[in-house]
């Protein structure tokens, strides 16, 4: 549901209330999850509780008696803590949270570029090692222009091509005067972490002082 891309991220709080229900309530009455035509959600918009060759599954749902004490267990133990986790982790989404109802306009507007997931991150750090491996004695100036543009290099194009001539000469003449700035503040960064790296490195060690004292 969350990886498929159709709900965005503002939109997700009524599945994972329903979510929340759901695990609660199996996790009170392990049956309640036996029941073959019961769906988690309150809606089904996209299809999501549509689980393939269901008829062929249908024999899941029923369990001998002397399995029931055993799997109502599990289903209880199961439950509870995936009912921990999302009320822990996804807490912003539940009732009273921060993304708990409908969002307004102005709000998706703003959120429209945001994933669901976190593979946007892993990309980034995979394309952050791939440009540090290739260039290792690169700046970190270096490195964020890269990842900037690699990700986003078609959209840039498209916006750039789209502008008139004045506007596109304007939006360049900006970008290397403010280019240069970006440069000062990434080479004073990275001479914060070098020096804080020379201190750590000096540094007596705390063990080595009290030893003496």
């Amino acid at each position: 549901m969350v990886t498929s891309g159709e709900i965005p991220y503002l939109k997700l709080y009524p599945y994972i209330q329903d979510l929340s229900t759901y695990l609660k309530k199996c996790s009170e009455d392990p049956a309640h999850i036996l029941i073959m035509d019961g769906q988690w959600m309150t809606l089904d918009t996209f299809g999501f509780t549509n689980v393939p060759h269901k008829e062929m599954l249908k024999e899941l749902y029923t369990v001998p008696e002397d399995h029931r004490d055993v799997l109502f267990t599990a289903i209880k133990i199961i439950c509870n803590a995936m009912s921990n986790t999302v009320n822990k982790q996804l807490s912003d989404f539940l009732e009273g949270g921060k993304y708990s109802c409908q969002p307004t306009e102005e709000e998706m507007k703003r959120t429209s570029f945001s994933h669901v997931t976190n593979l946007g991150c892993e990309h980034h750090f995979g394309d952050l090692d791939s440009s540090q491996r290739r260039r290792p004695h690169s700046s970190l100036h270096h490195h964020s222009s890269i990842q900037l543009l690699k990700r986003n290099r078609t959209g840039l194009m498209k916006w750039v091509e789209g502008m008139d001539n004045t506007s596109r000469t304007a939006v360049m003449k900006t970008a290397r005067k403010e280019g240069k700035i970006l440069r000062s503040i990434h080479t004073e960064s990275e001479r914060n972490v070098l020096r804080e790296i020379h201190r750590e490195m000096t540094a007596e060690p705390k063990k080595t002082k009290e030893k003496e004292e």
